[in-house]
């Protein structure tokens, strides 16, 4: 809603053009990552919080660039669950 501004004088009142709010949608840059296990998984991103879900292998999906970081580490095999093991298989890719 416009809100105006009103300056008083003397005998009258002078009325300034509508100040008009605006929201300004924050930009967001993706990243296209492809699942490379044939699977459906299912993560959410660690920084935005944005669900994102892959069915098979070779689908890509729009991933926001704070959380491609993270899913691009994702690892299967090889005690993947302990710490930043690179020696297992590549969950995810960039597509390109």
């Amino acid at each position: 809603m416009a809100k105006r501004n009103k300056i008083k004088h003397a005998d009258s009142v002078v009325e300034k053009e509508p100040v008009v709010e605006k929201f300004v949608e924050p930009y967001n840059k993706y990243v296209l990552i492809q699942s490379l296990i044939d699977s459906r998984l299912i993560y959410d991103g660690e920084i935005t919080g944005r669900h994102y879900e892959w069915s098979r292998s070779g689908e890509t999906q729009q991933v926001d660039e704070e959380d491609a970081p993270t899913l691009l580490k994702k690892r299967i095999g090889e005690r993947s669950c302990c710490g930043e093991n690179m020696l297992g298989n590549k969950v995810f890719d960039v597509y390109k």
